[in-house]
């Protein structure tokens, strides 16, 4: 299995924050954004999107306090 490595910037983690509908969770917005029309096609295959989420949400959590 190939491993990929997905980098969030804090800029792209607020946006996506603010984009996010009221209780829907991190791998939610991820498949739904992935399969929206409004967005552009996601072209990476994302198989444990629940834990590319928290891993994500706990990295800028991490930076955001290390300011």
């Amino acid at each position: 299995m190939t491993r990929k490595t997905i980098t969030v910037t804090e800029t792209a983690f607020n946006a996506a924050d603010e984009e996010r509908r009221d209780g829907e969770s991190w791998s939610d917005y991820l498949v739904r954004t992935a399969t929206d029309t409004e967005h552009e096609p996601n072209t990476v295959a994302v198989e444990n999107v629940d834990e590319i989420a928290r891993r994500s949400a706990e990295m800028v959590e991490d930076r955001m306090t290390r300011r």
